[in-house]
């Protein structure tokens, strides 16, 4: 529809998830995780427009048509090719383990707390040492890592996957440790950390593009209006950017 206006523009749209590391190196059922979290997570949206038209193969198997409704022959054919370019917020790559209790086992029982996904996220390797994934961010950001390490395996890894003429990297911040605390003007503008984050990941996207070849059109980093907009700076800091 978007197309027969005939508006000159582009349309697509967003994930924010990540391409996971199995958090045993050697273990057949967190590589098999990382597979599930990439199907549940991206693969949703993404296997539809960019590659098959249809639902990740996965989560097919997982989850019975009244869960999950099938595609019929022409919306496999309507969905695929919609989207102009591919869009992701690359905040951070963390590992995943598989169920302790084993993916079958998992999938088979509907009343497992990690059904139907049958996967989790670590934020912390499996060694004795337990080496996070990166750098922590605020402890009000539990979930956010400064990870530019994995980023260009990542930005990689998407192309692979779902290929497009066109990436954008739609979203990337960090939230500085106790910054929503801060009360003195010096120590705000300084602002160590968030530039070494932006300088590292700029530099990790520069090279995704001049090396690996991702055709990165370009990237958003998450601003201090953004999060005003989301009500978020009364209780934790807002300026990712």
């Amino acid at each position: 529809a978007f197309r027969q206006m005939g508006i000159s523009g582009e349309i697509a749209f967003k994930s924010d998830d990540f391409l996971g590391i199995p958090w045993r190196s050697n273990s057949t059922e967190d590589a098999l995780a990382v597979e599930r979290h990439t199907a549940f997570r991206l693969g949703v949206f993404a296997d539809p427009v960019y590659t098959t038209g249809d639902w990740p193969q996965i989560m097919k198997d997982t989850l019975p048509p009244e869960y999950l409704p099938r595609f019929t022959p022409q919306e496999i054919k309507d969905n695929l090719g919609t989207a102009d370019f591919f869009a992701i917020d690359a905040y951070r790559v963390q590992y995943i383990v598989s169920p302790s209790v084993g993916i079958d086992a998992c999938v088979a029982n509907t009343s497992h707390p990690l059904w139907p996904e049958c996967n989790d996220v670590m934020l912390f390797d499996s060694s004795n040492a337990g080496w996070a994934a990166g750098i922590s961010a605020d402890a009000r950001s539990t979930w956010l890592q400064a990870t530019p390490n994995a980023l260009r395996t990542f930005l990689k890894g998407l192309h692979t996957r779902w290929p497009t003429k066109k990436m954008y990297v739609s979203e990337f911040g960090l939230t500085e440790p106790f910054e929503w605390a801060w009360i003195d003007l010096f120590r705000i503008t300084e602002d160590v950390a968030r530039t070494n984050y932006f300088m590292t990941y700029l530099g990790q996207i520069m090279l995704s593009i001049h090396e690996d070849g991702v055709p990165i059109a370009g990237i958003f980093a998450w601003g201090e209006l953004y999060s005003y907009l989301l009500v978020k700076c009364f209780t934790r800091s807002c300026s990712y950017a």
